[in-house]
């Protein structure tokens, strides 16, 4: 069957993930081991990632679970640290894609905040016929866990076998393969070429006709 449906997540396939880099930064001005910020972050991205504690409430947690004494000022200091660096390489293939005849979506952790700055950067947005995230209303759960596949495949009303999932995670991937899904691991740090490797899937960057 056809592909006609090309899913991507978000972190380290259109945007670069800052986790690494908030855990050092924290750890740093705090004088507190990456590890523990590192672990304090784990515990509380499932309520974050699914909407169930707000931006504020997120570092909150950190510092207390990180043992750091915090004012006001120094939640502000880390949400203004939050960079969010698009992908333009990987990108400038979804206009490509869409001229092409595909439908285009996201399956994607992240927290309503997060999601929103991400869906508001010029010009990335308007690429997308069908955007699921972990935190929607109606999803509250986190890949791999099936039911943010069944939201995102119920959205876009076609079968598995002809949406196609990119994504940097194997667990994410294998989750939507076992579903029936076309899915590949896309690892940018290891230079990758996201083209080449949709490309591989049977992805036609020509004019489709399904």
């Amino acid at each position: 069957m056809a592909i006609t449906t090309i899913f991507f997540d978000i972190g380290e396939v259109l945007f670069a993930d800052c986790d690494a880099n908030v855990t050092r930064m924290i750890s740093e001005r705090f004088d507190v081991s990456e590890e523990r910020v590192y672990h304090a972050r784990r515990e509380l991205w499932q309520k974050f990632g699914t909407g169930d504690i707000k931006e504020d409430e997120f570092w909150e947690g950190i510092y207390q679970k990180s043992g750091i004494k915090y004012g006001h000022g120094d939640i502000d200091w880390i949400k203004a640290e939050i960079i969010i660096e698009p992908f333009n390489s990987n990108i400038a293939l979804l206009e490509r894609l869409k001229e092409a005849g595909y439908f285009l979506g996201i399956i994607s952790n992240h927290s309503k905040e997060w999601s929103q700055r991400i869906m508001a950067t010029e010009g990335f947005g308007v690429h997308f016929d069908y955007v699921v995230f972990s935190c929607d209303d109606n999803v509250k759960c986190l890949k791999p866990n099936e039911g943010i596949y069944h939201a995102a495949l119920k959205y876009c009303g076609e079968t598995p076998e002809s949406c196609l999932f990119v994504d940097n995670k194997q667990a994410n991937v294998d989750a939507a393969v076992k579903l029936g899904m076309n899915a590949f691991v896309y690892n940018r740090r290891e230079e990758q070429d996201l083209e080449v490797m949709l490309k591989q899937q049977g992805i036609c960057f020509e004019a489709t006709t399904f």
